[in-house]
């Protein structure tokens, strides 16, 4: 397969494409709507798209993840991901990480020394898992309570986006009624899933999640976190192109 991702802004997404989108997305949740869907896209800063370039006559669309970034009054920015999908066939892809780790290293690099937040709202544990995987300073977290300098800004931001929705004490996010819910066997943890003690929390921390209550999440993203990532999910890459590259030349 020939995976590659690009990112584009939400102005530039025509109508065709968004129908693309809320199609792939409604093959993975229930109780979701066009009109609801594309109002919420057009919130959005950009979307990242995940083609496989080798499917004809064009690119399949096999994945995206809709992104917002945000300046906050009190110094710093946050990254906030919104709808997010990736088609069944290519699970274990890493095409998403990496495209979503470039966003994190060049907004980086463009405020290097200010801090900067990735908000995720969770009601399926694979997506808290991916914050969790990978961001060791994530919380809600098996680690503890939320410290100090994050507790105000997470606050802050999901008060200011879900009004009372958003519940402090339980970091839960009810809109009375599901706005959206990962399809019955998507949402099912294995016996595997349920050996992980982080799984096994948010199941504990959320366990209306499965009628599409969120779980409302921060991670503080650091240089070091940024390194971490990129090395784990670039260089297996590199070292499985060279060993294709050194197989087809022998």
């Amino acid at each position: 397969m020939n995976l590659n991702y690009t990112l584009l802004p939400v102005s530039q997404i025509n109508t065709e494409l968004r129908r693309r989108m809320f199609d792939l997305f409604g093959k993975y949740y229930f109780d979701v709507e066009f009109e609801r869907f594309n109002s919420d896209l057009s919130e959005k800063t950009s979307v990242i798209m995940l083609w496989d370039q080798s499917k004809s006559p064009e690119p399949f669309l096999f994945g995206f993840s809709t992104v917002l970034i945000r300046e906050l009054p009190e110094g710093g920015r946050v990254i906030y991901s919104g709808d997010t999908v990736v088609d069944s066939d290519y699970w274990g892809s890493r095409t998403l990480q990496s495209a979503f780790t470039r966003i994190l290293f060049l907004t980086r690099l463009r405020h290097p020394f200010s801090p900067l937040y990735w908000m995720l709202i969770s009601k399926g544990f694979k997506t808290y898992m991916l914050m969790r995987r990978n961001f060791p300073r994530s919380y809600p977290s098996l680690a503890g309570a939320i410290p100090n300098d994050l507790a105000p800004v997470k606050h802050a931001f999901y008060k200011g986006k879900f009004a009372e929705n958003y519940r402090t004490e339980t970091s839960l996010i009810d809109f009375g009624k599901s706005m959206g819910r990962v399809k019955d066997q998507m949402a099912v943890p294995t016996d595997r899933d349920m050996s992980n003690p982080d799984v096994r929390f948010f199941l504990e921390k959320n366990p209306r999640y499965h009628e599409g209550v969120e779980l409302a999440c921060i991670a503080d993203i650091r240089w070091s976190d940024i390194a971490h990532i990129i090395f784990k999910y670039t260089v297996p890459f590199y070292a499985r192109v060279r060993s294709r590259f050194l197989q087809s030349n022998t």
